[in-house]
């Protein structure tokens, strides 16, 4: 078996569909629903594991809450305020947006 990293796939939808309702996009016109994200019939991009996309999103996050806080460190305005240099909604925004578009 080759060492494909590619394919690895999580699927967490098994574990919490039994407890999640189903989606009411279907349900909606479909411009609506293609706007808020429901998709109908196969995707043509190829199929990536979500391992991958979670290691990368990973290091995105870390790479912008580190320039963050480098950039906020230099700032005289902050340093003399005290202000602290990450602020937890940033570290939720980035996670949200990067868990939403992974």
């Amino acid at each position: 078996m080759p060492f494909t990293p590619l394919r690895w796939h999580v699927d967490i939808d098994q574990y919490l569909n039994p407890f999640v309702p189903p989606s009411l996009l279907p349900r909606l016109p479909y411009p609506v629903a293609h706007f808020l994200g429901h998709r109908t019939g196969r995707s043509l991009r190829t199929p990536l594991g979500n391992i991958v996309v979670i290691f990368w999103a990973f290091v995105g996050v870390f790479g912008t809450l580190s320039f963050i806080g480098l950039i906020g460190r230099h700032i005289p305005a902050f340093e003399s305020r005290g202000v602290p240099t990450i602020v937890g909604s940033f570290v939720s925004f980035f996670y949200l947006f990067m868990a939403c578009w992974s």
